[in-house]
């Protein structure tokens, strides 16, 4: 029988009162009218060991009959009864009755705690005095209250919640010399929160809140669940603008992770790398692209292997599919490959690596600021012609012309540090002869020029640069005359295959009859143009062939050396309409072609 209820017990025997009759009165006194409040509880603590004992012992015995809200208050003053316990020397008696008395409550409030709807104090204080077993199962039914989470408020509130129990768990209980509890099941869900949180609503969340999300996560457990659930989406998402949210956020847990305490295995640390290689690889393939802060940020987190997969995979690109809105991205993204390289002392694939990030430079500043068209020049005090054409997205093509002399360059390069365009006759710049045919006695012929915007209010484009043809440079100026239409700019086509280009077709060419023939060899796509009269036929191969299925642009190109051809324009049923150009001498000139046949061999 509860002590404080004895005197009352004597004093009903002495009247006369049975047992039965005490019970009839005790019974409908509630647990929280028959336990002294918390105030009361310590004031009694405090007067000495058995005061103490017999308080503690009807706190104990009401537990079972408490509900939350009148058990939570009880919880808050644990610490400072521990304090009294110490102060009367009860552990030289060898009892520790506070522990116990917070197990027993622990146990009792633990199935009627929500991680939803509790305040934060309630939940912190369950924590720190509940056990191991308790804590478990607690985490248990939390994990099926935050698989039911609603919305992102919703999420944060709970993540928030565990991320301060996390945090007072990581301050021990004083006076005790109970272990450091485990936080493990804590975390596990804020994991399966987070798993919520993206797999649910990842098109809702910003990337500012995601950060401020991540200010809750106390341990490794949550960022590399984080991973899973990024790998995941990276699968199964083809939207462009998540992908490159997911790199942004990889980043922010990547550095959230590398802030906690404790051993992180190997595999862990370097997923995120793996994730934003696969990002960067899968934006590629669809035709996106991250921003250059973005880029630069999510190539941070990565480390040397993860550089020389996303490296092989850059050399094996097929640059024909690349569309311009990407060139600034896949520019930096190989730049960036390309300083790794030399870092880890690898000049070969740096070599490799900085020729493709000037290719993608070259084709973002010839596609922005439309630098194409037909130039007249002086060179050394000679009026001249200086052609700039595309011969596909990436590059440059040009062609000098004066008195009798032409010279055609149909490998270029570009220094965005300076604004200069290197174009040469032969792909390897380094070669000082034609290494192509043999002919040492043959100099390569290169121009290095910028193109720059006219006097404010034109719109004139001025070249200025340095020719070399044989063995002398020259320096050249001048501006442009005549533009060359861009047909590279998307049409609305129904998609088409290869068999729509090939075969044979016909059309009127510089007042002849010409004949022009697109097949396939191998996996090369190769196209000749034969003019009449046929007497003197004359048969021009246009080595260089680049179509788009999507919009049925077509642009065919010979790289001789002494001037370079193109027929440039769009097919559209069955007829190629565009303009045919003669680098170095002409301007260009409206041309038509006709299907006649779908064969394409030669008769």
């Amino acid at each position: 029988m509860r002590t404080f209820l004895k005197p009352i017990y004597h004093l009903m025997q002495i009247a006369g009162f049975t047992c039965t009759a005490f019970f009839s009165l005790a019974l409908p006194l509630t647990a929280q009218e028959i336990v002294p409040s918390p105030e009361a509880v310590i004031e009694r603590a405090r007067v000495s060991r058995s005061e103490m004992s017999d308080v503690i012992f009807e706190l104990r015995s009401s537990v079972p009959d408490m509900s939350k809200e009148k058990l939570g208050p009880y919880l808050k003053i644990l610490d400072e009864l521990l304090e009294i316990q110490v102060e009367l020397k009860f552990s030289s008696l060898d009892i520790d009755m506070i522990t116990d008395l917070a197990d027993k409550m622990t146990v009792a409030i633990e199935p009627l705690l929500s991680i939803a709807d509790d305040p934060d104090w309630l939940l912190i204080e369950f924590a720190r005095w509940s056990q191991d077993l308790t804590r478990m199962k607690f985490n248990l039914n939390q994990e099926k209250i935050a698989s039911r989470a609603s919305g992102i408020k919703e999420i944060y509130s709970m993540f928030d919640r565990m991320g301060k129990i996390i945090e007072a768990l990581n301050k021990p209980l004083p006076l005790t010399k109970a272990p450091f509890p485990s936080t493990d099941d804590f975390s596990r869900v804020q994991a399966r929160l987070h798993q919520t949180l993206i797999e649910n609503y990842l098109g809702e969340l910003t990337v500012a809140d995601y950060e401020k999300f991540l200010s809750g996560v106390h341990g490794p457990m949550v960022c590399q669940s984080a991973f899973e659930s990024f790998n995941r989406s990276v699968y199964l998402q083809k939207d462009q603008t998540l992908l490159s949210k997911i790199a942004q956020m990889l980043v922010l847990t990547k550095l959230r992770l590398d802030q906690l305490p404790g051993h992180v295995p190997e595999e862990v640390a370097m997923r995120p790398g793996t994730i934003v290689s696969l990002i960067i690889l899968k934006l590629i393939d669809t035709g996106g692209s991250l921003e250059v802060e973005v880029g630069k940020k999510a190539m941070s987190i990565m480390d040397p292997n993860h550089f020389d997969a996303l490296g092989a995979s850059f050399r094996a690109l097929d640059l024909a599919r690349q569309k311009p809105s990407q060139f600034r991205f896949l520019a930096e993204i190989a730049g960036d490959l390309s300083a790794r390289y030399g870092a880890y002392g690898m000049p070969s694939q740096e070599k490799v690596m900085r020729s493709l990030a000037d290719h993608f430079d070259l084709g973002a500043m010839v596609n922005e600021k439309d630098l194409e068209g037909i130039y007249e020049i002086e060179i050394e005090g000679r009026p001249g012609v200086f052609s700039v054409a595309r011969p596909d997205t990436m590059g440059v093509i040009v062609a000098a012309g004066y008195g009798h002399i032409t010279a055609s360059m149909a490998y270029s390069s570009f220094d965005r540090s300076t604004g200069i365009i290197h174009a040469t006759s032969v792909q390897e710049t380094a070669t000082l002869s034609d290494s192509t045919t043999g002919q040492q006695d043959i100099p390569v012929q290169h121009a290095m020029f910028r193109i720059s915007s006219g006097p404010a209010g034109s719109d004139d484009l001025i070249v200025k640069g340095i020719l070399r043809i044989g063995h002398r440079e020259q320096n050249f100026s001048g501006r442009r005359v005549n533009s060359i239409k861009n047909y590279l700019i998307a049409q609305n086509v129904d998609p088409m295959s290869f068999s729509d280009f090939e075969g044979s077709y016909e059309g009127k060419f510089l007042g002849y009859d010409a004949s022009l023939k697109i097949s396939r060899n191998g996996k090369s796509h190769v196209a000749s143009i034969m003019i009449s009269p046929k007497i003197q036929k004359h048969l021009v191969t246009l080595d260089l062939v680049y179509l788009d299925l999507e919009t049925g642009v077509i642009y065919l190109t010979s790289r001789q050396r002494t001037v370079f051809f193109q027929v440039r324009g769009q097919l559209e049923r069955g007829e190629i309409t565009g303009q045919y150009i003669i680098g170095g001498r002409r301007n260009p000139v409206d041309v038509t072609f006709v299907k006649v046949s779908d064969d394409s061999s030669d008769n």
